[in-house]
């Protein structure tokens, strides 16, 4: 039986692609703001392009947020954050100040320095994996801010001179600060190991 995905729809750009990319991959997703859809699903998609307070204020508005909330943090359900969607873990975001959110990781969003380099960061990147997951690849990277996380909750860096957390996880929390469904061939094996966390539902190595 096929994974039953539910990609969060609050009104950023690519959910085409994220869904295109999830039916590649042999699952069965959907495109929605339910909750009784976020209920359902075997696992969550926040997709990334835009702004943190907007982000946010659109979970909001569509009544989602407790949901969201509710299934990722009391009912272990898996989540894949992407860019932006990865930052909603966070309770705050130097993009946003006073905004609030989803406040399910620790750590905190913050603008890339600007004396590191271009920004917003945009292109092709190197990520290494810090543990045995196997993501290590070039992938698509466009963005100003990264997270900024304890060390226990990244599994990959960029491998660049410029470093951030490339990918974090804690339990059933896992973020990219890359988009997967624009890294053709590294993407497909980071969304083919990731698929491999929802069926197994416990932490791997």
């Amino acid at each position: 039986m096929k994974l039953r995905a539910a990609i969060i729809d609050y009104g950023v750009g690519n959910v085409g692609s994220v869904f295109q990319a999830l039916q590649r991959a042999g699952t069965r997703p959907m495109i929605t703001r339910s909750a009784q859809d976020i209920s359902r699903a075997d696992f969550l998609v926040l997709p990334g392009v835009g702004e943190f307070s907007t982000a946010m204020n659109s979970l909001e508005q569509a009544g989602i947020t407790e949901a969201l909330r509710t299934a990722i943090r009391d009912e272990e359900k898996p989540v894949l954050g992407i860019c932006l969607g990865m930052q909603l873990f966070a309770a705050a975001s130097e993009e946003s100040p006073g905004v609030r959110g989803l406040d399910l990781l620790a750590g905190t969003v913050k603008r890339l320095p600007a004396d590191e380099g271009t920004v917003p960061n945009t292109g092709w990147m190197e990520v290494k994996a810090t543990n045995r997951s196997g993501i290590d690849g070039c992938y698509y990277f466009s963005h100003s801010y990264f997270y900024e996380s304890p060390e226990d909750q990244v599994i990959a860096l960029t491998g660049g001179e410029r470093r951030f957390p490339a990918c974090l996880r804690w339990k059933n929390i896992i973020g990219c600060q890359f988009h997967p469904e624009k890294s053709q061939t590294s993407g497909e094996i980071f969304l083919a190991w990731f698929l491999n966390v929802v069926r197994s539902r416990h932490p791997l190595p």
